[in-house]
């Protein structure tokens, strides 16, 4: 896995109600002090971003039409033509924030372009059927379009819901310990694109993804006494973590929990101010 760039982590160290604070902003804004590295490749489209001509033909499957990235997915069709080559392509989207001003100073917002990526290929047998395979991809989360297209026609289509996933390491250590957490999956549409980080209930922090295809990378110190502490990473409005996920427009959401261990121990005292 080729490494690629994250949301910057920028990180306060110190207690703020027990908690540290941190946001996890994006290099293409100009803010944050400390990158963390590592995770999906950058998205390289090898196909057009342009939707192709539509004709649909035969039905088309998926084998299991939801998981997380790294999932093997299995694409089968029926009543296609025989012979025809195919190419199995993963819709997706490229991000960007919309900046303008002489030195980027105005925020207009994100935009989100479509990008089509070739994961596969198949050539339909004499009954007109055909089966592929291919991996799902560290990706925006939620629902994608897998499309199979013969030359530059679409044939058919079916949906994929992308899962997204949250680790933290390390998962113990004494006080001011920097925790990783990262988050694969960011949706990037509205209801999709901003979680928000607690630790043992207070808000800590955003996690977002723009550019940077669905992956958001950022950093806490551990605080507070010895013992176990709850990190939870849920969807909601900046400092508004959706806590009633069951009656929220969208109950899909996943709501995710992990623990840290405060141990005894020296602290782990955060860098000098200047080099944060």
């Amino acid at each position: 896995m080729n490494a690629r760039r994250h949301e910057v982590a920028y990180t306060l160290f110190g207690a703020v109600l027990g908690a540290a604070v941190v946001l996890a902003a994006t290099t293409a804004l100009g803010i944050g002090a400390r990158a963390v590295t590592g995770g999906s490749p950058d998205a390289a489209p090898s196909a057009s971003a342009q939707p192709a001509p539509v004709n649909y033909e035969g039905a088309v499957t998926l084998t299991p039409s939801k998981g997380e990235p790294g999932t093997a997915v299995t694409v089968a069709g029926s009543g296609l033509e025989s012979g025809s080559q195919l190419a199995i392509v993963w819709n997706t989207v490229k991000g960007s924030w919309k900046l303008e001003g002489t030195a980027n100073e105005e925020f207009k917002g994100r935009a989100f372009d479509p990008v089509r990526r070739p994961v596969a290929s198949a050539v339909v047998g004499g009954d007109g059927t055909f089966s592929a395979t291919f991996e799902a991809p560290v990706d925006f989360g939620f629902s994608h379009d897998v499309t199979v297209e013969r030359g530059d026609v679409l044939l058919n289509k079916a949906a994929f819901r992308l899962e997204p996933r949250v680790s933290i390491s390390p998962t113990a250590g004494p006080p001011g310990t920097p925790i990783t957490i990262t988050m694969e999956g960011v949706g990037w549409a509205n209801l999709e694109n901003s979680w928000q980080v607690t630790y043992d209930n207070q808000f800590t922090g955003l996690l977002s993804s723009v550019t940077t295809g669905g992956t958001a990378v950022a950093e806490i110190p551990a605080t507070g006494q010895l013992g176990q502490h709850r990190i939870r990473v849920v969807h909601g409005s900046f400092t508004m973590p959706y806590l009633n996920m069951e009656q929220s427009p969208r109950p899909d959401r996943p709501t995710f929990n992990l623990d840290f261990e405060v141990t005894d121990g020296a602290p782990v005292l955060p860098p000098a101010a200047d080099d944060q």
